[in-house]
């Protein structure tokens, strides 16, 4: 660092006027004073020099400053416990700054982070233990694993969105590591979505399923829900006297908490209700839920789901599809299609089936948020019957349901009340 002198004072020229020469940060300055005698070019000299010498003394001291905050910052990093590999998934669940997730959620981040870290112990064996020693290039380098494991679009989006997710929750017990994750390309997600299944096929897959599975395909096709919600659903949230089921989806559980009102169809009620009372407790579907909530165990739903679809017949891939890594055309998700293109076809507005659906737009939201029960029961019965037989009548017209109420109620005595009692749930 340069430095600054005091300086010199000397005379010059016969009118021996008083000059000042000194330097300051490499630069030479020589200036004339208003001094007729020594004494006072002297004060002058201390009144000039003075703001240069105090100037570097604060460079000085700042410089000092810098070092010892860089050493204070390199002490207490060499004295805080860094957060190991094996720690980090522990550390995110957590961390409080982390978005909240619904349990089955965090089983699903928590296998795409398993990935990132078996690859890391596969290709770090020399030895770097902790997670603040990733790179933006060891990053680049999981992309490329992922792309040779040839996954879907949407799974290799979601890999490496979790991955991003823990290291920015993380990055503050970790020295405030750069993300190593950040601007990575995604894949383009494939713009075919899943199709829905015509009145034939849609009879041919409910009307030959057996046991939970047939009761699965009844909860996806007459509630819209999705795999998840059906599979997971329980008996507390099936109100069978009042014809209801009371779901929050598990997609936007955590961004709006709203719970769905969902009427339930008389053939849903059917396949419900042959499940004794006394047993009605826990979730709807034992089996089904307990596969579903086993990560390692869930995929044997989805094959088993799409095994019955081709065993009606069903081509699930799709002529056109050739990327063998494609999602299916056809998949439980096209049981919710089928509901909102049947609700269409008869007729039921848009803003209901919306409602039915749980979509999340507030424009859409603003339209329907007064819509009342019975537009949504109409919706429900107006679906079409199904099953194997088709032997469940054919559902009434809310007027006639209360037509045939009142007939009911006004005919009762004490001795008939059970009997007419099951009639009119059956009615509501």
């Amino acid at each position: 660092m340069a430095r600054t002198t005091r300086g010199r004072i000397f005379q010059r020229g016969k009118t021996k006027v008083w000059y000042l020469e000194f330097h300051s940060d490499g630069q030479r300055f020589v200036k004339s004073l208003e001094a007729k005698t020594r004494r006072q070019a002297e004060q002058e000299q201390k009144r000039i020099v003075a703001p240069y010498v105090a100037g570097q003394t604060v460079k000085v001291l700042e410089h000092q400053l810098s070092d010892a905050r860089q050493e204070h910052g390199d002490l207490q990093d060499a004295a805080r416990d860094k957060l190991k590999f094996a720690d980090t998934w522990e550390a995110y669940v957590a961390d409080k700054r982390r978005p909240q997730s619904g349990a089955l959620t965090l089983k699903d981040y928590q296998q795409q982070w398993d990935k990132f870290l078996r690859w890391w112990k596969a290709e770090n064996e020399d030895g770097r233990p902790y997670l603040e020693d990733v790179t933006r290039e060891d990053g680049a380098k999981f992309v490329a694993f992922l792309e040779s494991e040839k996954l879907s679009p949407n799974r290799f989006n979601k890999i490496i969105q979790t991955c991003m997710r823990v290291c920015r929750i993380l990055a503050p017990q970790c020295g405030d590591m750069p993300n190593p994750f950040v601007d990575l390309a995604r894949k383009r997600l494939d713009p075919q979505g899943r199709r829905e299944l015509t009145e034939a096929e849609l009879t041919a897959v409910c009307g030959s399923a057996t046991g939970e599975l047939r009761t699965l395909f009844a909860l996806g096709l007459y509630t819209a829900l999705r795999l998840g919600d059906c599979a997971t659903i329980k008996w507390r949230e099936i109100d069978l006297d009042a014809g209801i089921i009371a779901r929050q989806p598990s997609k936007t559980k955590t961004r709006n908490g709203k719970t769905l009102l969902i009427p339930i169809h008389p053939v849903l009620h059917a396949i419900l209700s042959e499940t004794p009372p006394e047993q009605r407790t826990g979730y709807a579907l034992s089996d089904v839920a307990q596969q579903y909530q086993d990560l390692n165990r869930r995929p044997k739903i989805s094959r088993a789901i799409q095994k019955h679809f081709e065993s009606c017949g069903i081509d699930t891939k799709g002529n056109e599809r050739t990327d063998k890594n494609a999602p299916p055309e056809v998949s439980f998700h096209s049981m919710r299609h089928s509901f909102v293109s049947m609700a269409g076809k008869a007729g039921i507005p848009l803003p209901v089936v919306q409602e039915l659906c749980g979509h999340e737009s507030p424009a859409i939201q603003r339209v329907y948020m007064h819509l009342g029960e019975t537009a949504t029961r109409e919706a429900i019965l107006s679906l079409p019957d199904v099953s194997e037989n088709g032997k469940t009548p054919t559902a009434l017209s809310t007027a006639d349901c209360k037509t045939e109420l009142r007939e009911l109620l006004e005919g009762m005595t004490a001795k008939t009340w059970k009997k007419t009692r099951a009639k009119a749930l059956e009615l509501l």
